[in-house]
């Protein structure tokens, strides 16, 4: 059986996606240490921050599942495990790759949101 390969457009759009989702989750991870050093508390961030935070963790547990969807079927493809069969899926599938190319998109919205959300909320203050 011979590999399916993926194109070169594939490969850069994973890289791009996960690069700049990198990028921006630590900007993010910047902001949030800069925010927290600042010496005036404010208790409106607090508040507001209390309200938006279920929005951000559910889009950010579905994210947490698509990776460990990734990574799961990328052991069952490494190890030859016949995940299809095992799993009952029907005619339709998706690779490891294109749930990480996936994944990573959804990665790179959600931190580019949270920044902005961030950024915003700080210059408010």
């Amino acid at each position: 059986m011979a590999r399916k390969t993926e194109s070169h457009k594939n490969h850069f759009l994973m890289g791009l996606y996960i690069g700049l989702g990198s990028i921006t989750l630590g900007a993010l991870m910047v902001l949030i240490v800069f925010d927290l050093v600042e010496l005036d508390y404010n208790e409106d961030k607090v508040d507001s921050m209390n309200y938006i935070f279920p929005m951000f963790r559910g889009i950010g547990l579905l994210i947490l599942y698509l990776w460990g969807l990734a990574w799961n079927v990328y052991g069952f493809t490494k190890f030859r495990i016949n995940h299809r069969l095992i799993l009952e899926y029907g005619s339709h599938y998706s690779t490891h790759f294109q749930i990480m190319k996936r994944a990573g998109f959804f990665t790179l919205v959600f931190s580019f949101m949270l920044l902005i959300y961030c950024i915003i909320e700080s210059m408010q203050g």
